[in-house]
């Protein structure tokens, strides 16, 4: 049964004009805290997934590693093919590893960042071992293992907070990913800096590759 609308108003022609001053493309209440939301944790997000990309850079040097491994031999002509089996399946492995864990942390996988953690927590376990049979040789000897394992452990450190975090717990949540597919406008915009020490790092390995092969023709 229909819905009576009830009587209709009357016209009043001294009255106001009516319009409907409602926007044509209405904008939802929440979208705005949507958007608050991302953009808060942005910087946060954008610090994970660069995580991602050092994985991918270190999958890369694995990949390099395996082939001047290969040229060393080929060009020695050293017989060492069961070694360079062994090796080179170890160096895939790794590198498979690494490419996994860069598109895991790059797409915020919940099994990328737990592996990362593991991964970092293996690294203070063996660097702890380390110091202990450093420490047994002397004090000069422990001295240099700690300062050479102080930088990789602030980093280490670093990325541990980026991953465990309350913000990233947050960023790997299921929330957080509707949030992002809410908002694909928005956009994290990298630094001149951290350009700047992208090209670096991909001119040093260049130059180093080029050297290594100039090298091995001689």
């Amino acid at each position: 049964m229909p819905i009576n609308p009830g009587p209709p108003e009357e016209f009043n022609p001294y009255g106001a004009p009516q319009a409907d001053l409602a926007p044509a493309h209405e904008v939802h209440p929440e979208f705005g805290e949507i958007e608050a939301i991302r953009r808060k944790y942005l910087s946060h997000e954008a610090s994970v997934k660069s995580i991602g990309s050092l994985y991918y850079l270190s999958g890369i040097l694995l990949i390099m590693g395996c082939i001047a491994l290969g040229y060393s031999i080929a060009a020695n002509q050293l017989n060492m093919a069961g070694t360079f089996v062994f090796v080179l399946v170890i160096y895939v492995g790794l590198a498979v590893l690494n490419f996994s864990l860069g598109y895991g942390l790059t797409h915020l996988k919940t099994w990328a960042r737990w592996v990362a953690v593991v991964f970092g927590c293996l690294y203070f376990v063996i660097a702890f071992v380390q110091l202990i049979l450093s420490g047994q040789s002397g004090p000069e000897q422990a001295g240099a293992a700690f300062a050479g394992l102080l930088i990789p452990g602030l980093i280490v450190s670093y990325v541990l907070y980026l991953l465990v975090s309350a913000k990233g717990s947050y960023v790997f949540s299921a929330s957080y990913q509707e949030i992002i597919r809410l908002t694909p406008h928005i956009k994290y915009k990298s630094g001149c800096l951290v350009k700047f020490l992208l090209a670096l790092v991909i001119s040093v390995i260049c130059v180093g590759v080029l050297g290594f092969l100039i090298g091995g023709r001689r």
